[in-house]
């Protein structure tokens, strides 16, 4: 017996008759028919894949899971939280595309700014739209500032 004859009749002992094996040259499947034992294996290691991490909703913006990070990024454009700008700007330089595209989409609904951002250029490309938002986001704190410095600039606005 060869070597892999010897893994198919191991499979075979260990598995039973159910498993579908063509013939000595290697495993293959009858057309439509899948092992019974396939939909638990699948379920366990789909169940251990989806719970291998922290939910969404935990991290926010510096989180580690991009999946934390573009929830922060969508919850504070759904609320209109523009004091969340600076943050989603640190976003544009992302190396998770995701984050990218929803931190530039958020930017747009909270601003109506995208400053020839480009989500999907590399990132050096990227780079001169994002010292524009940089810029940008420094003028508007300092134009905050100068705000709540004076209270007659806001009765005045």
């Amino acid at each position: 017996m060869t070597t892999q004859q010897e893994d198919i009749a191991d499979f075979r002992a260990v598995l039973g008759d159910g498993w579908p094996f063509a013939d000595s040259a290697g495993l293959s499947y009858a057309p439509g028919m899948v092992p019974q034992c396939i939909s638990p294996m699948f379920a366990v290691l789909l169940l251990s894949i989806v719970g291998c991490g922290p939910p969404a909703i935990e991290g926010g913006f510096d989180s580690a899971n991009p999946a934390a990070t573009m929830y922060a990024i969508e919850h504070a454009a759904r609320q209109g939280d523009r004091s969340a700008v600076r943050k989603i700007v640190e976003q544009l330089d992302s190396d998770d595309p995701g984050v990218r595209w929803m931190a530039i989409g958020a930017l747009d609904r909270l601003t109506g700014e995208r400053f020839g951002y480009d989500p999907g250029m590399n990132r050096i490309d990227r780079q001169p739209a994002i010292r524009r938002w940089v810029v940008w986001v420094e003028r508007e704190a300092s134009i905050d500032e100068e705000r709540s410095q004076d209270p007659g600039a806001r009765d005045a606005s």
